[in-house]
């Protein structure tokens, strides 16, 4: 495991800032990246050349040459530019990542269908094609870690500019061809009339398995469930399943889809058409949280989300899961639901039949 320091600057007193460095702590740990050490600046924006203070960046150096070598990254909790890459490298002698790296490196461990490679490789490629000269170095050093032994970070030594933008043509030509089907489905289910209900919230807070139990409901065999694990992003394509409670019942399609996270990197936006198209399709947003969740700024935060999207006039439906690990306090406004008992499961199905 690589043994990294994280640095993150910005208003160090913010519920989001504390909560968006252990969120961070997580998304390195998935990659087996070990936090030795987090450093903070108080700083009301970035650094154009090094994106903490200079002062602060010749500390963490200091910092890197008393540990003897043991320190392989340095990872900063805000994107950063190539020049900045290339100017914190310059000075202190390690590899350095950042937050979007991290996370399209999960991405990549996590695709699975031939859709989902093609969105995050072509997400990797846009992200490096302006970085390829700042991580040169410094992934030459950097040898074959586990964290990095999948996607963007073993083809940057090998891949020039140009043929790193053929690549990208040669993907979005594929994922057009993806959309184009895409639209043709949802023109499929407007014509039926079959409504469409997205379940959003942030990764690894149970939406899969909330259909999995929705799923139990309306069919007791249980059949066709979504994988589901205690995992940072588990569903990168999304999944859409036919639900109808009884004969009586208006059916919808239940669509599972990608969770959000703090500061979700805008090049995944672009890249993730077929997730942001189903949500911004929906005619009813689930939005699902759990009591582990790190606070209200994590429902704020997909608020934002959805707002980014266009999805944010969308009608929803609140619904916090593990309510066997918490009161019940079941209303129209918010439910409470349990994957364990499966208290709450029918009459989340019920509301969200009558909101469609």
């Amino acid at each position: 495991m690589s043994k990294s320091i994280i640095v993150s600057v910005g208003n160090v007193k913010s519920v989001e800032f504390n909560n968006s460095i252990d969120e961070l702590v997580n998304l390195c740990i998935t990659v087996d990246v070990s936090c030795e050490m987090v450093i903070t600046q108080n700083l009301k924006r970035v650094h154009p050349l090094f994106c903490c203070g200079y002062g602060k960046l010749l500390e963490i150096k200091s910092i890197i040459d008393s540990l003897n070598g043991e320190i392989d990254l340095v990872i900063f909790n805000q994107e950063l530019s190539p020049k900045q890459i290339a100017n914190i490298e310059q000075i202190l002698q390690v590899t350095i990542l950042d937050r979007t790296f991290i996370i399209l490196q999960i991405f990549a461990k996590r695709a699975r269908t031939k859709e989902s490679i093609w969105e995050i490789s072509l997400a990797q490629k846009k992200y490096m094609y302006p970085r390829l000269i700042g991580f040169d170095s410094g992934l030459s050093r950097q040898g074959g870690g586990s964290f990095n032994a999948r996607g963007a970070g073993e083809t940057k030594l090998e891949l020039n500019r140009r043929k790193l933008k053929e690549e990208i043509a040669s993907l979005e030509k594929k994922i057009l061809s993806v959309k184009k089907e895409k639209d043709t489905s949802n023109k499929e289910r407007q014509k039926n009339e079959i409504p469409v209900v997205s379940l959003v919230g942030y990764t690894n807070v149970g939406k899969s398995s909330l259909v999995n139990s929705i799923i139990k409901i309306v069919d007791k065999v249980g059949e066709n469930t979504v994988e589901s694990k205690d995992m940072l992003f588990t569903t990168l394509t999304t999944k859409s399943k036919l639900i109808k409670l009884n004969n009586n019942s208006k059916p919808f399609i239940l669509v599972d889809t990608v969770g959000f996270i703090y500061d979700m990197p805008t090049i995944l936006y672009d890249s993730f058409y077929t997730t942001i198209k189903d949500i911004t399709d929906s005619k009813l947003i689930v939005l699902v949280e759990s009591p582990s969740d790190l606070g209200i700024s994590q429902y704020d935060e997909c608020l934002k989300i959805l707002k980014r999207i266009g999805a944010d006039n969308i009608p929803r439906i609140r619904v916090m899961t593990k309510s066997d690990l918490k009161g019940d306090v079941t209303s129209l406004e918010h439910f409470n639901v349990s994957n364990v008992t499966m208290d709450g499961i029918k009459q989340l199905v019920e509301a969200i039949e009558f909101s469609i």
